[in-house]
């Protein structure tokens, strides 16, 4: 699949620009075929706060968790080389976010496949939407700013800027960057229920 990197810009620009309009009307009436349950599984047993990992590891029990396992899972750590990790929305009915990877491709080291994934997590529902597609490919000197481009199109303030790490295909960065958002994800949750 070689796509031009204007049209993986305009298609990732559509998707952020839908992940930051969804109101649950929308995500009540947007049918997907089988639906990806990352929790049909048997869950560990919670910790004391409520927030146990799944398959034994300590990352939160939580939909934006449940789609970087899966993507590791789908792409392989070894084929991704840069992430961007754009923080979960409150929607009217739960939440909903967007992760945009470029992977190394079997041939051609200059070029990146991108793949976006997303969820749409309702509060009163217990499947979670889980996408991952494949955009396309780009040059990889190009990736980084495709996705610094689409953001300022969409008028994405600071708090919404995606974070950013590079994976490189190394095992040790991909887990040092989900321990670093499970991290800014606790802190979120405990700040939440101080305000409460």
């Amino acid at each position: 699949m070689s796509q031009r990197s204007d049209d993986v810009g305009d298609r990732l620009e559509r998707l952020l620009s839908e992940h930051r309009e969804t109101d649950a009307e929308d995500v009540q009436e947007t049918k997907e075929p089988e639906p990806y349950d990352p929790f049909a599984s048997p869950a560990e047993p919670e910790g004391e706060d409520g927030e146990a990992g799944q398959k034994g590891d300590d990352l939160p029990d939580a939909p934006l968790f449940a789609l970087l396992r899966d993507l590791a899972e789908e792409i392989t750590v070894e084929r991704i080389d840069r992430v961007w990790v754009f923080p979960p929305r409150r929607i009217e009915a739960g939440e909903t976010a967007v992760v945009v990877v470029a992977a190394f491709p079997v041939a051609d080291d200059d070029r990146r496949r991108v793949y976006a994934a997303h969820y749409t997590a309702l509060d009163d529902a217990e499947e979670h939407r889980l996408v991952v597609d494949e955009y396309g490919t780009a040059p990889s000197d190009r990736v980084g700013r495709l996705v610094e481009e689409v953001v300022e199109r969409i008028k994405e303030g600071p708090a919404d800027a995606p974070r950013s790490a590079r994976i490189e295909g190394e095992e040790s960065r991909w887990d040092a960057t989900l321990h670093e958002l499970a991290e800014a994800y606790l802190d979120e949750r405990q700040r939440n229920r101080r305000l409460r």
